[in-house]
């Protein structure tokens, strides 16, 4: 993984997080985020830089996948960010445990059961049953 291209990515989010509070709201905001409690004194944006510049390489990762679950940037720059964390793994794990050749096969089974689930049929009555049991 290429720390200091993921650092160059994170660096204007995480600074740009001074806007996010006010100066005694900044070591909450840190800690939320994995970063060093900020140094006192200093304009925000010294302190946000101070904390993140003190973030070891190899927590960069961690500090990443918090900030894009509570303060995700657009998408674009997200997607980035996500390939940086995914690069160095198989990708996001998938919900049955199975690698990605598996994964087609057991989503298209999954989409026909519930197809089959929802499909409806007209019964001698007039009546439209799905197979849940409702009638309409």
């Amino acid at each position: 993984m290429d720390y200091a291209q993921l650092r160059n990515l994170l660096e204007p989010l995480v600074t740009g997080l001074k806007d996010a509070g006010t100066h005694t709201m900044l070591p909450t905001l840190c800690e939320e985020l994995g970063l060093p409690a900020p140094i006192i004194g200093g304009s925000k944006q010294e302190r946000m830089m101070a904390s993140f510049g003190a973030v070891a390489d190899t927590d960069l990762p961690g500090v990443a996948s918090k900030l894009l679950l509570r303060h995700p940037p657009k998408a674009a720059l997200r997607n980035q960010i996500q390939d940086f964390l995914w690069s160095d793994s198989a990708g996001p794990p998938s919900r049955n445990g199975t690698g990605a050749k598996s994964h087609a096969g057991s989503t298209a089974k999954t989409c026909m059961s519930m197809l089959a689930g929802l499909m409806t049929c007209w019964n001698a009555y007039g009546f439209w049953i799905l197979t849940t049991g409702w009638a309409y």
